[in-house]
């Protein structure tokens, strides 16, 4: 999150993006407007990923409509104690069950921080990569843990190790990159062959482990389609520029 905000102070931030008709820019009606030298936001985010543990929360909202009438998205940064918010914990989601997830309502919130830039192409879209990028090193290393308790193979964990160190620098560049998009695409690749490869060790890992893979697992396969059309995308731009 401190990669697209700076500013955040040290508390947990949520990114707040979708609501019930998702989060394409056609589907949010939050509104962010102008008043008394500061902005006021209302609108309700149905699916907040640490929604409820947050101190900081970055709003995505409408600002106004350009000229051919898309929405203008900004993004307001607000504190989640601010007088107007309401947060509201989801049921546990199948998978991960462990990480909370809350619906929050704003309820004409003032807020002072409007974060430069549009909101969807300079935070919605790089926080996907970001999150990509986060969540897979993440998720790698939790692997590797596993892998070196469990005793597997020495070439299983230098391939976890491996993979762990090619998204570091991707971490670290451009999320807007096209480079970096095809980087994470093949990094992405590379781990589902992997896990592919892992599934026979699962019988001589502790037990509880084994069973929490198998539970969270699907997680790599979401938002999946995404991925392929921000991969495209990448290809696109780089045969466009000759990069």
């Amino acid at each position: 999150m401190r990669v697209l905000d700076p500013q955040l102070g040290e508390g947990l931030a949520a990114m707040c993006v979708t609501e019930a008709g998702g989060g394409h820019p056609r589907a949010i009606t939050t509104t962010i407007t102008p008043a008394d030298g500061g902005w006021v936001i209302s609108g309700t985010k149905t699916f907040v990923t640490f929604g409820t543990d947050a101190s900081e929360l970055l709003v995505v909202g409408s600002a106004g409509t350009t000229p051919d009438g898309r929405p203008r998205l900004r993004v307001a940064r607000v504190c989640a104690n601010e007088p107007g918010v309401t947060v509201t914990p989801r049921p546990p989601l199948p998978m991960v069950p462990e990480l909370p997830h809350g619906e929050v309502q704003l309820h004409e919130v003032r807020s002072t921080e409007l974060l430069d830039g549009d909101g969807y192409s300079r935070y919605v879209k790089p926080f996907r990569t970001i999150e990509d990028i986060h969540v897979t090193a993440a998720l790698l290393g939790w692997l590797l843990r596993v892998a070196r308790e469990s005793g597997w193979p020495h070439d299983i964990q230098q391939q976890l190790l491996a993979s762990i160190l090619m998204l570091r620098p991707l971490g670290s560049a451009s999320p807007a990159s096209p480079v970096v998009h095809i980087g994470l695409g093949g990094a992405l690749a590379a781990m589902a062959q992997l896990v592919e490869t892992l599934e026979p060790l699962w019988a001589d890992a502790d037990p509880d482990l084994a069973a929490m893979w198998h539970r969270d697992k699907a997680l790599l396969g979401i938002a999946g389609r995404a991925r392929a059309a921000r991969l495209d995308s990448a290809w696109a731009a780089i045969s466009t520029t000759g990069s």
